[in-house]
């Protein structure tokens, strides 16, 4: 394939792995997911097989695949998204990489310099970074939009099956909206899940869908069917 394909390819393994698995197991993802991410039209095996083959991926026994030599290719935006994240300040790279995120000359242990929205903590989303404009709606890039990213994973958390085009549509919605609209939108998944509405993935709509009308709806709680096990105990 030409030169700029490959780059291309390697470019977005790297950011989806940085959005997905900061840690570096990739092959949390299926093999389908990973291809959906990479734009790969062709059998999504073959793409795997020709990165494991290239060392861009390394087979691994309890993680399937990782990135290979993750920490270095791994941008800034990857480091600060796995220091904030639960529980924070611990959650480091796989063992299997030989080296940690807290480091000298990486990331200091002592607590950032940062503003937290705390928007969607309630999911264990951790905190975001204000930067100029965000707070207005601005046109903040999304690896570095932490409400966005707040977003994205307490709808995979939710247990819904999406694939990365979904988020994109979803973007272009997310960008025009406000800071309250949008901090209304991820408390709105946490109640959603909390009153058993998302419990089965197919009521859980897709993001654009949730963005444009459906998170402004009143949350109504739904009874969890009860379990044999649990039916005969209340007997």
């Amino acid at each position: 394939m030409p030169l700029f394909a490959a780059v291309g390819i390697m470019e977005s393994l790297w950011h989806y792995a940085g959005d997905f698995s900061p840690r570096g197991d990739i092959g949390r993802a299926s093999e389908t997911a990973i291809a959906r991410a990479l734009d790969w039209r062709k059998k999504p095996a073959d793409l795997l097989v020709a990165l494991v083959e290239s060392k861009w991926l390394d087979e691994d026994p309890e993680h399937k695949l990782i990135v290979h030599d993750w920490p270095d290719h791994a941008q800034d935006w990857v480091k600060k998204k796995l220091a904030r994240m639960k529980p924070v300040r611990t959650v480091d790279w796989l063992p299997v990489y030989g080296q940690s995120l807290y480091s000298v000359g990486t990331l200091s242990r002592q607590k950032p310099d940062i503003v937290g929205l705390h928007a969607g903590q309630g999911l264990g989303l951790g905190s975001g970074v204000v930067a100029q404009g965000s707070a207005e709606g601005g046109e903040m890039r999304p690896e570095f939009d932490d409400q966005w990213q707040a977003f994205k994973k307490s709808y995979w958390l939710a247990g819904a099956n999406l694939i990365e085009e979904d988020f994109t549509r979803a973007h272009h919605v997310w960008r025009v909206m406000d800071f309250e609209q949008r901090t209304l939108a991820l408390d709105g998944i946490r109640l959603r899940v909390a009153a058993n509405q998302w419990d089965d993935p197919q009521f859980i709509p897709k993001p654009e869908k949730y963005l444009r009308e459906e998170y402004k709806r009143k949350v109504i709680p739904r009874k969890r069917p009860q379990s044999a096990a649990e039916e005969l105990a209340s007997l």
